[in-house]
């Protein structure tokens, strides 16, 4: 089984090679950097660490994981941002997964580890888990990841800069075949620590609010770009 694992990059140098460097030497799987980045620098670290590049003019995860998709050659399409903590152990957890039959996973994400980013709440992880499994959305930050016709059968990501993952999941409920897994992936802290926990968390909380409410996502990823 070979997996694709499709990483979108905007001016993250340091994580896409922490990122790329944990991938490396496994066999059957193949890393493609979706890079919008004005500089040269992301370009420069996936070429030297073997990944393909495929380069965009502007940032927008949506168009450039499915621009990273669509020179993938895997069967299982994993979508991963730079800053999440993937290992082998996630890959390991892929495969088993889907080599499932009866009846066969088409898609998936990993749950997220609730300590690492909400110490004060980790007394409630079997509830947040349970809303995550049955009912909640599922972000980009919890590598999702798509048997190759699954993804192309539901269309790809939505085509817009921001909230993609959001639109995703709602397709991916309505679809089934949807597991969470462990084990629980853990994603970098430092938006929360260079703009403050609670005014990272308030802003992230109105950018969905504004998003279910009906507020274009081209209006939202100029918002959130600007600021």
């Amino acid at each position: 089984m070979r997996l694709s694992i499709i990483i979108p990059c905007y001016n993250d140098a340091t994580a896409l090679r922490a990122c790329l460097q944990r991938l490396q030497g496994m066999s059957d799987v193949e890393c493609i950097v979706a890079d919008a980045s004005p500089g040269s620098e992301c370009r420069e670290i996936a070429t030297a660490l073997g990944a393909t590049i495929v380069t965009f003019a502007q940032p927008g995860r949506g168009p450039q994981m499915n621009g990273g998709a669509a020179v993938a050659t895997g069967d299982v399409l994993i979508f991963n941002h730079c800053d999440t903590q993937l290992t082998a152990t996630h890959l390991a957890a892929v495969r088993a997964c889907m080599a499932e039959e009866n009846p066969p996973v088409l898609a998936g994400a990993f749950y997220k580890c609730p300590q690492h980013h909400y110490p004060l709440v980790a007394w409630g992880n079997q509830i947040i888990r349970a809303w995550v499994r049955d009912w909640g959305p599922i972000y980009g930050d919890q590598t999702i990841f798509f048997r190759r016709s699954h993804f192309h059968a539901l269309g790809g990501f939505p085509a817009i800069p921001i909230m993609e993952d959001v639109a995703m999941s709602q397709r991916l409920r309505n679809a089934g075949g949807l597991r969470l897994l462990d084990p629980a992936v853990v994603t970098s802290l430092r938006k929360f620590q260079q703009h403050g926990y609670v005014k990272t968390r308030l802003s992230n909380l109105l950018l969905l609010w504004l998003y279910q409410l009906g507020v274009p996502p081209e209006a939202i990823y100029r918002w959130y770009y600007r600021s």
